[in-house]
């Protein structure tokens, strides 16, 4: 028997193979999605961003332990961080450094191993300066000062006060450095203060290089940083002090001449003095040498005391210049006009010592006195007498002339009493200007 499909049999069996066929799709496609997903999940990469890594690298430990003796001619060193390997190649001091070594790593660890035998009985020094930086660019928090020994632990020490000549510069850092003969670098030091020292040294010769960095540049400037160096040997010189300067090549020059009065001139240099130098002068018309009676130099002033000038043209010659760096200029010739003014200026003094009303403790006390211009010591008129007795002590002063002078007592204050020092107002300068009034001080000895 045979049967035929209808045609709407024939349309439902086609429907029926099609949602089939779309279902089948549907899943292979999940499939597939599901797959890909789990593949993905298991090669995940670490997601970018994250905090940033700020901390500083730090020493964990060296082999052998400080001061301790060199083993197989090896240290090690290791840091808590992996290390950038150019930075600690530039950051490292090795001392001796004219030793050969070959610097090796193993995972964070520098494993520093010397191929030439080391001195018995001597210690070698590594520095870690603080441009030693991890990989994730932090540096280390400070110089770090390793010291190891190959026999006997060396143990001398140098020390001392190192200060800036200028105090502008007296709070600033001071960067050293320890030379050894060969002047290679033993390391470096940081101070804060004044005080230094350098431990542990090996007995030879040695240098100290020291500055200031003024314009934190990380790096000695000449002429703008002050400077200073030492150089001693151990054992024989265990304390040196140093003082820091900035180099000055600029030779001593006059920069003003000048004649306030007919009697007095004034030369102005554009450095300090170290010493009086040299003065001659003479009148350009008549060839004629003038005379200094007194010169006095303060810093960078030169004052004269000389016989009347006329009003005309003078040659000032000075010879031998020096400066407090010992710069030196041989001669120097001016010319300059004298205005023949008569010196009319008041004479006054400026400090007396003692003080008025005070208590000294010392029956051998010095006496001082300063004046606004230089005057001769035989013109102050000086006394001192006791009041109970009423009698006047001898005193004396070495000095001839100038803007101050020392007076010595030729004996002895006797204790509990009440002196008085008379300053006459008859006390004249060279031209005859004298004090508007006398002084009279008055003190009280006790010993």
């Amino acid at each position: 028997m045979s049967y035929s499909l209808s045609q709407t049999d024939k349309k439902a069996k086609s429907d029926i193979m099609r949602k089939k066929l779309h279902f089948f799709i549907f899943f292979l496609c999940l499939l597939i999605a599901t797959i890909f997903s789990v593949l993905s999940c298991g090669n995940r990469k670490t997601p970018t961003g994250g905090p940033i890594d700020l901390v500083k690298p730090v020493l964990l430990f060296t082999e052998p332990l400080i001061y301790e003796q060199i083993e197989k001619n090896e240290i090690a060193i290791a840091f808590s961080k992996p290390m950038d390997k150019i930075s600690v190649m530039n950051g490292i001091v090795v001392s001796p450094q004219n030793i050969n070594k070959k610097m090796i790593w193993k995972k964070n660890v520098l494993h520093i191993t010397f191929t030439e035998k080391l001195t018995r009985d001597r210690n070698v020094y590594v520095t870690l300066t603080k441009t030693i930086r991890c990989e994730r660019n932090n540096n280390l928090e400070d110089n770090i000062y390793l010291i190891f020994r190959n026999g006997t632990l060396q143990q001398h020490v140098v020390n001392g006060i190192v200060t800036a000549e200028d105090l502008v510069y007296s709070n600033k850092e001071i960067r050293m450095s320890l030379l050894d003969s060969d002047s290679l670098l033993v390391y470096n030091k940081i101070v804060n203060d004044k005080f230094y020292k350098y431990e542990y040294l090996n007995p030879g010769k040695y240098s100290i290089i020291s500055y200031i960095d003024h314009n934190n540049n990380n790096r000695y400037d000449f002429g703008n940083d002050p400077f200073g160096t030492a150089n001693f040997e151990i054992p024989t010189i265990e304390n040196i002090n140093i003082t820091l300067a900035v180099v000055d090549t600029v030779k001593p020059n006059i920069t003003n001449i000048s004649s306030p009065a007919n009697n007095q001139i004034i030369v102005s240099f554009n450095k300090d003095l170290a010493y009086q130098p040299i003065i001659f002068i003479v009148n350009d018309s008549t060839k004629v040498e003038t005379k200094i009676l007194h010169s006095e130099w303060v810093k960078r002033d030169l004052y004269l005391i000389t016989t009347e000038l006329d009003s005309t043209s003078y040659k000032i010659q000075i010879s031998d210049i020096t400066d407090l760096k010992r710069n030196n200029t041989a001669t120097i010739t001016k010319h300059f006009i004298s205005h023949g003014t008569f010196d009319r200026t008041p004479l006054k003094l400026i400090d007396i010592y003692p003080k008025n009303g005070s208590v000294i403790n010392n029956t051998q006390p010095i006496l001082f006195l300063t004046f606004n211009k230089i005057i001769f010591s035989q013109d102050i008129k000086l006394f001192l007498n006791e009041i109970e007795s009423n009698s006047y002590l001898d005193i004396s002063t070495i000095d001839k002339a100038g803007f101050s002078f020392k007076y010595n007592i030729l004996g002895k204050l006797k204790d509990f009493n009440t002196y008085q020092l008379v300053l006459a107002a008859e006390t004249r300068d060279s031209v005859g200007n004298t004090l508007d009034e006398g002084k009279i001080v008055q003190f009280i000895v006790t010993h």
